[in-house]
């Protein structure tokens, strides 16, 4: 088997797929997702070790790494899932025994495509050189064949651009404002006391005579 845009095998250690007690892991766990769902969406398949062997063009399966289901714990995956990706995406999940040995198994997430109207999907962080997760910044990953790539800065900055151009679009006046007696230029002339505007209550005022006191 090998892997494709809409499957991605996952080998599985110790402490079971994504070792979430590691925060390279569980931001690896909202990457996957998140280039899912920016694709046609896929599987993300927990028990399979994938690699690409010198002669091959994808990567391919090359040994069952099953694990005990003890080890998966779904609703910390949703979690870290709703806490590092966005929109929010609704993955569902599978156990599959394994039929050499039904005491281990493999685990399924299935990842939806977003709808075009919703995308794109952002990771909330980024991962640091210490693998630790950092706030500042943000990801935006897509499956490509077997492989996940992000958005380079150029197509990040044209979707910032043009959602917020589409959310705050801009005014339909400019700098100087026209000349009326509302205007800017009215206003200071009235603080100066030098408005030729009929009715200027300022310039009215000014030019009153005072009363001795």
């Amino acid at each position: 088997m090998r892997e494709s845009e809409w499957v991605d095998f996952k080998g599985v250690g110790r402490e079971g797929p994504y070792d979430l007690s590691l925060e390279s892991k569980k931001y690896e766990l909202a990457k996957d997702v998140a280039a899912f769902a920016n694709a046609a969406g896929g599987l993300l398949v927990c028990g399979f070790k994938a690699t690409r062997r010198p002669t091959d063009l994808h990567e391919a399966v090359v040994k069952k790494t099953p694990f005990a289901k003890r080890l998966v714990n779904t609703e910390r995956y949703k979690a870290v899932i709703a806490d590092l990706v966005r929109p929010s995406i609704g993955v569902e999940f599978s156990w599959h025994d394994d039929p050499d040995d039904p005491g281990l198994g493999c685990l399924v997430i299935e990842v939806p495509a977003l709808p075009e109207n919703a995308r794109w999907a952002l990771v909330t962080k980024t991962l640091n050189q210490d693998g630790k997760l950092a706030n500042g910044g943000v990801a935006i990953p897509k499956r490509h064949g077997d492989d996940t790539r992000y958005l380079p800065p150029d197509t990040v900055y044209q979707l910032v651009n043009s959602g917020l151009r589409a959310m705050f679009p801009m005014p339909t006046t400019s700098w100087p404002p026209p000349r009326t007696p509302t205007s800017c230029s009215h206003w200071i002339r009235t603080v100066c006391c030098s408005c030729p505007a009929p009715g200027c209550g300022l310039a009215t005022r000014a030019n009153a005579p005072t009363t001795a006191r």
